[in-house]
C-alpha cells in the first residue's frame, strides 16, 4: 500500500490538506506507516527513536478524520510550534 492508494479513497476536496500533511511531516524526520483498516486505510506517522504514533488519518463512517496523539508533546514542541496558525487553533479548540 502506497499513500497513492489511500489518496484514492480520500474525498478530493481534502487531497491537498493531506498531501500538504505527509509533506510536512515526513520533511520533519517522521515515518509513515499504511494498513488496511475496517472502513479503508490506517495511515500512521511515527517519530523519534520509540516511534511514538503523533499522528493518524482514519476513516469512519463519517469519513476521514485526523487524531493527533499529544501524550508526549514535548519531544516535538518545534514541530507543533511551526504549523500554521489555523491548525493550531484547530488543536488547541479540540482540548477543550
Amino acid at each position: 500500500m502506497t499513500f497513492d492508494d489511500f489518496l484514492m479513497e480520500v474525498d478530493p476536496q481534502y487531497h491537498g490538506f493531506a498531501c500538504g500533511v505527509n509533506a510536512y511531516l515526513s520533511e520533519n524526520g517522521c515515518t509513515m506507516k499504511i494498513t488496511d483498516a475496517k472502513n479503508g486505510y490506517l495511515v500512521s506517522y511515527q517519530y523519534g527513536k520509540k516511534k511514538r504514533v503523533i499522528l493518524n488519518f482514519v476513516f469512519r463512517k463519517s469519513g476521514l478524520q485526523v487524531r493527533i496523539y499529544c501524550g508526549h508533546v514535548g519531544q516535538y514542541l518545534d514541530t507543533i510550534e511551526s504549523l500554521p496558525a489555523s491548525m493550531k487553533k484547530a488543536v488547541e479548540k479540540a482540548t477543550k
